[in-house]
């Protein structure tokens, strides 16, 4: 493997001779067949490589350099779901070569003749979550999106980690495309995508991730969590700032949003406003019990943000907040 290392791939029938000497004198090394498999892939024999190969995993489980040119047989061979399975076995054996075995695998996945073979063969959530996150990135089709989701099951992944749902689906939103961006989120989480504007989990329960479902802030300038009770958190008043969000689907029309508050705070406001661009409603916290503003929705304001914010202080002041549920209906007045 030394001497193959020195001379490279391109002369590796000069070392057959010599490693089939080694074959006789070491039977239960893996070397003499990764050096074997090497020739016949140089010749175009991919079949008998990749079955020398797998002779050479048999004999070390461990060789990298038999899990990486079984990796190019397998491709050259159109074994892709058994490339496929290497890739993930040296992301867990070779994290110095993570990037480029993620860059092939997300190029497997997302090749029109490779990608359905390669996303059902996927077997790890954690390797399914890292391929649709870059194919997002890569990717502005919601419709290839959510058929990638269904191949390799993702909806099943997310439960164990939701947090992936927002990198998956954000790439559609910055794209401008807020209806493709839902529905790619609703596929995540295995639900129906529903009736756009409605704000989700009113209520805080916690059990739907962003950009749709809540996304909370924590930081020098203050906190949001979720309770038993709602929605709660502090404002240090050092400088005003973002403590909770949703995006929303609004049509245009008129609306009304209404907020249950429990501790009020004359530092906390919530504010609706289009996604890049004007503020629409803008109403204070400052009493307990419910609060109720009235706004409009333009036709060309196609996606919104609901913000929770803290509002800075002169001089600073600490103020905690509690709130019940957050709605927005429809207004017919």
């Amino acid at each position: 493997m030394t001497r193959l290392r020195e001379v490279g791939t391109g002369r590796a029938s000069e070392l057959l001779e010599p490693a089939n000497g080694l074959l006789a004198k070491a039977p239960l090394e893996e070397e003499p067949f990764i050096v074997a498999a090497l020739t016949r892939y140089d010749e175009g024999r991919y079949e008998e490589a990749t079955r020398l190969l797998d002779i050479a995993r048999r004999r070390s489980a461990r060789s990298f350099e038999a899990r990486f040119l079984a990796v190019d047989a397998n491709m050259a061979a159109g074994n892709i779901d058994r490339a496929v399975k290497d890739l993930e076995a040296l992301l867990r054996l070779a994290p110095e070569q993570a990037a480029l075995t993620r860059e092939t695998l997300v190029l497997l996945s997302g090749h029109p003749e490779t990608g359905p073979v390669a996303l059902e063969a996927i077997e790890e959530d954690r390797t399914k979550l890292m391929v649709l996150t870059a194919l997002a990135r890569a990717e502005s089709d919601p419709d290839a999106l959510i058929e990638a989701i269904r191949t390799t099951r993702a909806a099943e992944a997310v439960r164990g980690d939701p947090r992936a749902v927002d990198p998956i689906t954000r790439p559609l939103i910055d794209a401008g495309d807020y209806p493709g961006a839902y529905r790619v989120w609703s596929e995540l989480l295995g639900r129906q995508p529903g009736e756009a504007g409605l704000i989700n989990d009113p209520g805080f329960g916690g059990d739907l991730p962003p950009p749709f479902g809540w996304s909370l802030r924590s930081g020098p300038e203050g906190y949001a969590a979720l309770g038993p009770s709602g929605l709660s958190g502090e404002a240090y008043g050092r400088r005003t700032t973002e403590l909770a969000r949703q995006v929303l689907l609004l049509p245009a029309g008129s609306y009304r949003l209404r907020a249950e508050v429990l501790d009020p705070s004359e530092a906390i406001e919530l504010r609706v406003q289009c996604l890049g661009g004007e503020e629409i409603v803008r109403t204070r916290l400052r009493e307990a019990g419910a609060m109720a503003a009235r706004f409009s929705v333009s036709p060309d304001c196609r996606a919104q943000s609901l913000e929770l914010r803290a509002r800075a202080s002169d001089p600073p002041r600490a103020a905690a907040f509690l709130i019940e549920s957050i709605t927005i209906e429809g207004d017919g007045a």
